[in-house]
């Protein structure tokens, strides 16, 4: 089975079914008693590894390429979904779909940023980007963001299937 599919391009319909045989092979426990043991072992160990790279690298490919689609899938339904300014969720048979959004801050202009954290000498705005919750609090609390940091709303499609 192995050697078969040795050196071969598997099809993608064929990766689930080579899965299942290479699950259920038991790689028996020997300790070889001689080179030629040896050897044989090596290859048959050899070509099961060959074999796994392949679906593995066959399995990063779909993966990039269903994380596209689905990216471009969301990007049509938030657009369709703010451009007949729809209600935030729709319920179908298959599945629930759900506009979320989130406010991220984002520092556009960091001289300024830096400037600010220097003067209030408040460091809760500091880590690899600008602190949600310190900009929300100060938001919250005196109307206005720290100088060089914008509020961004990301939006989001989340589709719950029903079972």
């Amino acid at each position: 089975m192995i050697e078969e599919n040795l050196g071969k391009d598997l099809e993608v319909s064929e990766i689930p079914e080579l899965y299942k045989k290479m699950k259920s092979e038991e790689l028996v426990k020997i300790s070889p008693k001689n080179a030629s043991e040896a050897t044989m072992l090596i290859a048959a160990l050899s070509s099961k590894l060959a074999v796994q790279k392949s679906v593995k690298k066959k399995l990063k490919a779909l993966e990039t390429v269903a994380n596209a689609e689905v990216s471009i899938i969301e990007r049509k339904l938030l657009k369709l979904f703010d451009d007949l300014d729809l209600i935030e969720s729709m319920k179908f048979t298959f599945a629930t779909v759900t506009k979320t959004s989130r406010d991220v801050f984002n520092i556009k202009d960091w001289d300024s940023f830096f400037k600010w954290i220097i003067k209030t000498r408040d460091s809760s705005f500091l880590s690899k980007k600008c602190s949600s919750s310190a900009a929300k609090e100060m938001l919250k609390k005196d109307g206005i963001l720290p100088n060089g940091v914008e509020m961004l709303t990301i939006d989001s499609i989340k589709v719950t299937m029903k079972s």
